[in-house]
Protein backbone atom coordinates (compact mmCIF):
# COMPACT_ATOMS: atom_id res chain seq x y z
CA UNK A 1 0.00 0.00 0.00
CA UNK A 2 1.46 3.34 -1.01
CA UNK A 3 0.67 6.64 0.67
CA UNK A 4 1.68 9.97 -0.79
CA UNK A 5 3.13 12.24 1.87
CA UNK A 6 3.31 16.00 1.17
CA UNK A 7 6.44 18.07 1.38
CA UNK A 8 8.12 18.35 4.77
CA UNK A 9 6.85 21.12 6.99
CA UNK A 10 7.91 23.06 10.04
CA UNK A 11 7.27 22.45 13.71
CA UNK A 12 3.57 21.69 13.36
CA UNK A 13 2.78 22.15 9.70
CA UNK A 14 4.20 25.27 8.16
CA UNK A 15 5.91 24.84 4.80
CA UNK A 16 9.67 24.47 4.54
CA UNK A 17 11.44 25.63 1.41
CA UNK A 18 13.27 23.02 -0.62
CA UNK A 19 11.56 20.05 1.05
CA UNK A 20 10.57 17.20 -1.21
CA UNK A 21 7.46 15.07 -1.15
CA UNK A 22 8.07 11.46 -0.26
CA UNK A 23 6.23 8.16 -0.62
CA UNK A 24 5.34 6.06 2.42
CA UNK A 25 4.95 2.35 1.73
CA UNK A 26 2.84 0.17 4.02
CA UNK A 27 3.00 -3.53 3.25
CA UNK A 28 1.00 -6.28 4.87
CA UNK A 29 3.17 -8.72 6.84
CA UNK A 30 1.28 -11.95 6.31
CA UNK A 31 3.48 -13.88 8.74
CA UNK A 32 2.62 -11.38 11.48
CA UNK A 33 -1.04 -11.70 10.53
CA UNK A 34 -0.89 -15.49 10.90
CA UNK A 35 0.86 -15.17 14.26
CA UNK A 36 -1.82 -12.75 15.45
CA UNK A 37 -4.54 -15.18 14.38
CA UNK A 38 -2.75 -17.90 16.30
CA UNK A 39 -2.54 -15.74 19.44
CA UNK A 40 -6.21 -14.87 19.21
CA UNK A 41 -7.18 -18.52 18.72
CA UNK A 42 -5.02 -19.43 21.74
CA UNK A 43 -6.80 -16.84 23.88
CA UNK A 44 -10.19 -18.22 22.87
CA UNK A 45 -9.13 -21.82 23.49
CA UNK A 46 -7.59 -20.89 26.82
CA UNK A 47 -10.74 -19.06 27.90
CA UNK A 48 -12.88 -22.09 27.02
CA UNK A 49 -10.40 -24.36 28.74
CA UNK A 50 -10.47 -22.24 31.88
CA UNK A 51 -14.20 -22.61 32.22
CA UNK A 52 -13.99 -26.34 31.38
CA UNK A 53 -11.71 -26.95 34.39
CA UNK A 54 -14.64 -26.52 36.79
CA UNK A 55 -12.63 -24.12 38.93
CA UNK A 56 -14.33 -22.63 41.99
CA UNK A 57 -15.47 -19.38 40.41
CA UNK A 58 -18.97 -18.02 40.44
CA UNK A 59 -21.23 -17.50 37.46
CA UNK A 60 -20.82 -13.78 38.00
CA UNK A 61 -17.04 -14.03 37.51
CA UNK A 62 -17.54 -16.04 34.32
CA UNK A 63 -20.01 -13.51 33.00
CA UNK A 64 -17.72 -10.60 33.87
CA UNK A 65 -14.81 -12.31 32.13
CA UNK A 66 -16.84 -12.84 28.97
CA UNK A 67 -17.87 -9.20 28.99
CA UNK A 68 -14.29 -8.10 29.64
CA UNK A 69 -12.98 -10.28 26.81
CA UNK A 70 -15.60 -8.97 24.38
CA UNK A 71 -14.75 -5.41 25.39
CA UNK A 72 -11.05 -6.13 24.84
CA UNK A 73 -11.77 -7.56 21.40
CA UNK A 74 -13.86 -4.53 20.44
CA UNK A 75 -11.11 -2.20 21.68
CA UNK A 76 -8.63 -4.20 19.61
CA UNK A 77 -10.71 -3.49 16.51
CA UNK A 78 -10.83 0.21 17.43
CA UNK A 79 -7.13 0.30 18.24
CA UNK A 80 -6.07 -1.46 15.06
CA UNK A 81 -8.33 0.50 12.71
CA UNK A 82 -8.19 4.00 14.23
CA UNK A 83 -5.43 4.58 16.77
CA UNK A 84 -2.78 2.74 14.76
CA UNK A 85 -3.41 5.02 11.77
CA UNK A 86 -3.41 8.36 13.58
CA UNK A 87 0.28 8.71 12.72
CA UNK A 88 -0.20 7.72 9.09
CA UNK A 89 -2.96 10.29 8.68
CA UNK A 90 -0.72 12.86 10.38
CA UNK A 91 1.92 12.32 7.70
CA UNK A 92 -0.60 12.57 4.89
CA UNK A 93 -1.97 15.93 6.06
CA UNK A 94 1.49 17.46 6.47
CA UNK A 95 2.34 17.16 10.17
CA UNK A 96 6.08 17.59 10.56
CA UNK A 97 8.41 14.92 12.03
CA UNK A 98 8.53 16.94 15.26
CA UNK A 99 4.74 16.93 15.51
CA UNK A 100 4.61 13.20 14.84
CA UNK A 101 7.26 12.59 17.50
CA UNK A 102 5.02 14.45 19.94
CA UNK A 103 2.10 12.21 19.03
CA UNK A 104 4.25 9.11 19.55
CA UNK A 105 5.32 10.42 22.98
CA UNK A 106 1.78 11.19 24.19
CA UNK A 107 0.91 7.65 25.43
CA UNK A 108 4.14 7.58 27.45
CA UNK A 109 3.37 11.01 28.90
CA UNK A 110 -0.10 9.78 29.81
CA UNK A 111 1.41 6.74 31.53
CA UNK A 112 3.73 8.99 33.56
CA UNK A 113 0.83 11.21 34.61
CA UNK A 114 -1.25 8.16 35.47
CA UNK A 115 0.88 7.29 38.51
CA UNK A 116 0.24 10.44 40.60
CA UNK A 117 -3.40 10.43 39.50
CA UNK A 118 -3.77 6.81 40.58
CA UNK A 119 -2.41 7.71 44.01
CA UNK A 120 -4.81 10.63 44.25
CA UNK A 121 -7.97 9.08 42.81
CA UNK A 122 -8.88 5.92 44.68
CA UNK A 123 -11.90 3.98 45.74
CA UNK A 124 -15.25 5.15 44.43
CA UNK A 125 -13.66 7.90 42.34
CA UNK A 126 -11.86 5.48 40.03
CA UNK A 127 -14.86 4.50 37.91
CA UNK A 128 -16.12 8.06 37.22
CA UNK A 129 -12.59 9.16 36.32
CA UNK A 130 -12.19 6.18 33.98
CA UNK A 131 -15.47 6.91 32.18
CA UNK A 132 -14.76 10.65 32.03
CA UNK A 133 -11.23 10.20 30.67
CA UNK A 134 -12.12 7.68 28.00
CA UNK A 135 -15.37 9.43 27.12
CA UNK A 136 -13.58 12.76 26.68
CA UNK A 137 -10.94 11.13 24.50
CA UNK A 138 -13.50 9.54 22.20
CA UNK A 139 -15.45 12.79 21.93
CA UNK A 140 -12.29 14.69 21.00
CA UNK A 141 -11.47 12.03 18.41
CA UNK A 142 -14.70 12.89 16.58
CA UNK A 143 -13.47 16.46 16.15
CA UNK A 144 -10.72 15.16 13.87
CA UNK A 145 -13.43 14.75 11.24
CA UNK A 146 -13.77 18.55 11.22
CA UNK A 147 -10.18 19.71 11.73
CA UNK A 148 -7.94 18.30 9.03
CA UNK A 149 -5.01 20.72 9.20
CA UNK A 150 -1.72 20.01 10.91
CA UNK A 151 -1.87 22.10 14.10
CA UNK A 152 -5.44 21.30 15.24
CA UNK A 153 -4.93 17.65 14.34
CA UNK A 154 -1.74 17.44 16.43
CA UNK A 155 -3.38 19.08 19.45
CA UNK A 156 -6.57 17.02 19.36
CA UNK A 157 -4.81 13.72 18.67
CA UNK A 158 -2.37 14.43 21.54
CA UNK A 159 -5.23 14.99 23.98
CA UNK A 160 -6.90 11.80 22.81
CA UNK A 161 -3.73 9.71 23.18
CA UNK A 162 -3.09 11.03 26.68
CA UNK A 163 -6.68 10.38 27.77
CA UNK A 164 -6.44 6.81 26.46
CA UNK A 165 -3.43 5.89 28.61
CA UNK A 166 -3.93 8.08 31.67
CA UNK A 167 -6.75 5.98 33.12
CA UNK A 168 -5.10 2.56 32.72
CA UNK A 169 -4.39 2.16 36.51
CA UNK A 170 -8.07 2.86 37.24
CA UNK A 171 -9.10 0.05 34.90
CA UNK A 172 -6.67 -2.36 36.57
CA UNK A 173 -7.88 -1.26 39.99
CA UNK A 174 -11.51 -1.88 39.07
CA UNK A 175 -10.77 -5.33 37.66
CA UNK A 176 -8.99 -6.28 40.89
CA UNK A 177 -12.37 -6.14 42.59
CA UNK A 178 -14.07 -8.11 39.80
CA UNK A 179 -11.84 -11.20 39.59
CA UNK A 180 -10.80 -13.44 42.50
CA UNK A 181 -7.18 -13.01 43.49
CA UNK A 182 -6.04 -16.55 42.64
CA UNK A 183 -7.29 -16.30 39.02
CA UNK A 184 -6.93 -12.57 38.40
CA UNK A 185 -3.63 -12.68 36.53
CA UNK A 186 -4.74 -15.50 34.25
CA UNK A 187 -8.03 -13.85 33.32
CA UNK A 188 -6.60 -10.37 32.76
CA UNK A 189 -3.73 -11.77 30.68
CA UNK A 190 -6.20 -13.63 28.44
CA UNK A 191 -8.06 -10.38 27.84
CA UNK A 192 -4.83 -8.58 26.98
CA UNK A 193 -3.69 -11.35 24.62
CA UNK A 194 -7.05 -11.35 22.86
CA UNK A 195 -7.11 -7.57 22.56
CA UNK A 196 -3.51 -7.39 21.29
CA UNK A 197 -4.08 -10.14 18.75
CA UNK A 198 -7.21 -8.44 17.41
CA UNK A 199 -5.31 -5.15 17.21
CA UNK A 200 -2.62 -6.76 15.06
CA UNK A 201 -5.12 -8.53 12.83
CA UNK A 202 -7.27 -5.44 12.37
CA UNK A 203 -4.36 -3.13 11.55
CA UNK A 204 -3.05 -5.53 8.91
CA UNK A 205 -6.50 -6.07 7.38
CA UNK A 206 -7.17 -2.32 7.28
CA UNK A 207 -3.78 -1.76 5.62
CA UNK A 208 -4.68 -4.34 2.98
CA UNK A 209 -8.11 -2.80 2.43
CA UNK A 210 -6.69 0.70 2.10
CA UNK A 211 -4.10 -0.55 -0.34
CA UNK A 212 -6.80 -2.27 -2.40
CA UNK A 213 -9.00 0.82 -2.50
CA UNK A 214 -6.26 3.22 -3.63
Amino acid sequence: MRWHVPAQRGTFGESKPGAQAIQLDLQVDWEALLRAFGSFAYALRASRGFFALNLPVSDTVRRDFRHDLISGILFGVFNGSVISYLYVVARTIGVSPFGISLLIAMPAIGAILALPLALTIRGSGSRPFLFASWGLGRAILLLLLVFGTAVPYTILASIFLISTSIAAPQYAGIMQHVYPREFRGRLMSLVRVGSGAVTTITSLVVAWLLGSLR
